[in-house]
């Protein structure tokens, strides 16, 4: 409600809606452009203040006293008098007890298009259309952040575009939840879920960010162009080339590292978010600080690449969404993976069943026979980053551990050398 009290584009439109298009330029005159100064430009008080001051201090200021013209105009004066009244007691009252942080405010739909044409002037190269839209609901999260002062974290979920929002309109779920009104008395409400986007793709993620952008500029928390720099350093952390030996960037770290910036933003941005004309808002100089941060750029550094199967990287590679680019396997070479596992777990057990059953003392030798050490002659005895390989895995089976895992004696991985994937020296196909 606050920002449509203070537009100036959400009154001139009422105007308009009013039928007060010939005196228009008379409120401006007296520069009574919102409702929030033409609320307080008399002492008049709807039911309780005599007629003759409204009279006095509004209407012959606007239209003169003479009786036919002041009997045209009156009607509508005093509906438009009484609406701006209205909005001053909710706003008093809002700002009195606090805005509900679960419905961010709306910004006036005059005001979000006459931000969006400034906008679309200023980035005559981008489309405001489609895909780089974003959502009403995009844009009042970002408002109700700039009125609230307080920065929290856009998630890239929350990145909608307009195009969505329309076609969700129909479909979107309303769930009835329990909460205190202004009175403190607890009432059933409807609580609408804004839909959320599905990023699967580096384009769509592109996209989803720019719309951040964009929107944070119209609700005036930050520059668009700044905004765009930290976009660009995340997308050329995913794209850059590793090192031999290291894993490409995840999209779970430019996550990581997208919320440690709007982490630092926040502690920057205590003060607030507003700013004055000519001045750098306060979000826009916190964030390029930020992105140049150690503790930012090392969440985007790449990690050092791990054994095939082993338990490290598959509880890495579990983190990420399935179907986001970066993945490694696919749902159903992940299902033949374990598949295959199983059956070598298998064959462990019954080769660990038989070696037992041989007699006291099979399983450690006479001393007749060919040591550990010499059946291994010219295999690999560590992984590359050092750590030891089972020789009994790979020569005879260990139950202590699956494919790929590490029991007490090392890694079972395959000793042949420049394989050490996750099967045994005689499974190995050159």
């Amino acid at each position: 409600m606050a920002r449509f009290f203070d537009s100036e584009h959400a009154f001139t439109q009422r105007l308009s809606e009013l039928g007060l298009d010939d005196i228009k330029q008379k409120f401006v005159d007296l520069k009574w452009t919102s409702f929030s100064v033409l609320a307080f430009v008399t002492d008049f008080v709807p039911g309780t203040s005599s007629p003759d001051i409204f009279t006095r201090e509004v209407i012959t200021p606007l239209v003169g006293d003479d009786p036919a013209v002041v009997t045209r105009w009156k009607p509508l004066l005093k509906r438009l008098f009484v609406e701006a009244y209205t909005m001053a007691a909710h706003d008093i009252q809002t700002r009195t007890e606090g805005p509900d942080p679960d419905e961010p405010r709306k910004m006036p739909n005059a005001e979000r298009e006459h931000r969006l044409s400034t906008l679309r002037r200023k980035l005559p190269g981008l489309n405001l259309e489609g895909e780089l839209q974003p959502s009403y609901h995009l844009i009042d999260i970002c408002s109700a952040m700039f009125e609230s002062g307080n920065v929290s974290y856009i998630s890239w979920e929350k990145c909608t575009k307009r195009d969505a929002e329309i076609l969700s309109r129909d479909d979107a779920k309303v769930d009835r939840v329990w909460k205190p009104d202004s009175e403190g008395r607890i009432r059933e409400v409807s609580a609408a879920n804004p839909p959320k986007l599905e990023v699967g793709s580096d384009l769509l993620l592109r996209y989803a960010l720019q719309r951040r952008g964009l929107a944070l500029e119209i609700a005036a928390v930050c520059d668009f162009n700044t905004h765009e720099l930290w976009v660009q350093v995340l997308f050329d952390a995913l794209l850059r080339p590793v090192p031999p030996g290291y894993a490409k960037v995840t999209w779970n770290q430019l996550r990581m590292a997208d919320k440690e910036v709007f982490t630092i933003v926040a502690r920057e941005c205590r003060g607030g978010l507003r700013w004055s004309v000519g001045e750098q808002p306060p979000f826009d100089k916190a964030l390029r600080s930020a992105i140049n941060d150690p503790s930012v750029r090392l969440l985007m550094m790449p990690l050092a690449a791990l054994p095939a199967g082993s338990p490290a990287s598959s509880s890495a590679g579990a983190a990420v969404p399935p179907g986001t680019p970066g993945t490694g396997l696919s749902r159903n070479q992940r299902r033949k993976q374990q598949a295959r596992q199983k059956q070598q777990q298998q064959e462990q057990d019954r080769a660990a069943k038989r070696h037992k059953g041989d007699g006291k003392g099979g399983g450690k030798g006479d001393g007749k026979g060919p040591r550990n050490g010499q059946l291994m002659a010219g295999k690999s005895t560590t992984t590359s980053s050092g750590e030891p390989i089972c020789f009994n895995y790979n020569l005879r089976g260990c139950p202590n551990a699956a494919a790929g895992a590490k029991c007490h004696r090392g890694w079972h991985l395959c000793a042949e050398p420049g394989c050490q994937k996750a099967h045994p020296m005689s499974e190995h196909r050159s």
